[in-house]
């Protein structure tokens, strides 16, 4: 990943700033122990900020819209991309059924105990 970030022109990397850090695309996680008002207190501070520019213009969010089908299988062997024996980590994911279809989801549940 790093070479290819490497090979990124500055043009490049501000236009993909531009198109995806703005404020609609903002998820804020605050963890651990701390006073409400002084997190309340830093954010509304940023979103003053935030407001001052103009408004972007509507984006299409990545994962949205409906993605065809698979229509066929796929098998592909990859590469290792390290110089040294490091362990490896393998991430296993599928696109799967709406939250609201729970026989579907009980059902990639089992798949996924039985893979793991």
């Amino acid at each position: 990943i790093m070479e290819d970030i490497r090979k990124l022109t500055v043009e490049e990397i501000r236009a993909y700033h531009q198109a995806y850090y703005r404020p609609d695309n903002l998820c804020l996680i605050v963890t651990g122990t701390f006073e409400s008002e002084h997190i309340l207190k830093a954010v509304l501070d940023i979103e003053r900020e935030i407001l001052k520019k103009p408004k972007k213009p509507n984006f299409d969010r990545p994962w949205t819209s409906p993605v065809p089908p698979f229509l066929d299988s796929v098998t592909q062997e990859v590469h290792f991309p390290a110089d040294d024996d490091s362990p490896a980590i393998i991430i296993i994911g599928w696109r799967g059924p709406s939250i609201y279809q729970y026989f579907e989801k009980a059902a990639q549940q089992v798949l996924w105990d039985y893979l793991i």
